[in-house]
């Protein structure tokens, strides 16, 4: 379902003796098959069960006239599961994830690898990755989650475009055609592309930022204290970013914009703004690896 380049393995070379050890040693997903399977499970199986909700809902009401309160019933119960899993996630699974690293580097484990023929990039990137495979049941149940939301949010403003119109299949072929349809389309598509793939960008960065405190910070307390502010940190730029989108589309959409202009000015800028912010990530998640290398490795 995902493309393998946003897999929790994809840094990593999957051969590497290491890698495998710590990987065959996890109680789940410890394989490439299992890993896989459950992805496809939670990406397909999330959104289709709350898009059968929400077809359940309309052919209860036959399709008549839907309140609001109906209408985004079901998208903000949706989001409020991707809130929790996202708390989770953050402020759960992760410190732990990454308090087990923490003891590991303390520790002669680490001193043991450092003998070993091992890289030393194969070694970080090795944990980097168990790190990110530890994680990704809750990581792909947000992505699932965050599909659903976005087909929801799009049968939803389908939904309110075709109602008012008595003459069904007429009314959908002028609905696909309108410049200014397609042209919100493109920019959901956008927006919605950076919200589904947010999660698995977020869960790396922040395990190289924690990685990076573990080989820096001893103190535990410290080291909680320091991930804590970092998480929140991420989180808020996260929520910023979503608010800054959705009020860009918000404002195209309760105005009356010609199709060229979606087409030319806005749409092209999402697409400019989305590269620009996966470079951002990569340099970033870069420089924390490399901070986290140079005190990994250092010599004593």
């Amino acid at each position: 379902m995902l493309p393998d380049f946003l897999l929790p393995y994809n840094e990593v070379d999957t051969r590497n003796a290491l890698f495998q050890q710590k990987w065959h040693h996890l109680r789940w997903l410890n394989s490439e098959a299992r890993l896989r399977h459950y992805t496809y499970l939670i990406l397909i199986g999330s959104p289709l069960i709350i898009l059968l909700w929400w077809f359940i809902e309309r052919f209860h009401v036959n399709f008549a006239d839907v309140s609001p309160d109906l209408a985004y019933r079901l998208i903000n119960l949706t989001l409020f599961a991707v809130l929790i899993t996202m708390a989770l996630s953050s402020y759960y699974f992760l410190p732990r994830i990454m308090g087990r690293f923490q003891t590991q580097f303390n520790s002669a484990y680490w001193d043991m690898l450092r003998l070993s023929p091992q890289l030393n990039s194969a070694i970080l990137m090795s944990h980097d990755a168990i790190a990110q495979i530890r994680l990704w049941p809750l990581t792909a149940v947000e992505v699932g989650l965050r599909i659903a939301v976005v087909l929801l949010y799009a049968l939803n403003n389908f939904y309110d475009a075709l109602h008012p119109h008595p003459q069904i299949d007429l009314s959908i072929g002028q609905i696909l055609l309108n410049p200014n349809y397609i042209g919100l389309s493109g920019i959901l598509f956008f927006v919605g592309f950076v919200f589904i793939l947010e999660p698995v960008i977020r869960v790396r960065l922040i395990i190289a930022f924690h990685i990076t405190i573990a080989t820096r910070i001893r103190n535990i307390p410290l080291t909680l204290l320091t991930a804590i502010i970092i998480h929140s940190l991420v989180h808020l730029a996260q929520l910023f970013l979503i608010v800054c989108l959705y009020t860009i589309y918000q404002a195209f959409n309760n105005q009356t914009m010609g199709a060229v202009g979606l087409a030319v000015c806005f749409v092209p800028l999402m697409g400019l703004t989305i590269v620009l912010l996966w470079a951002f990530y990569r340099w970033l998640r870069k420089a924390a690896l490399d901070l986290a290398y140079s005190a990994a490795f250092r010599e004593d």
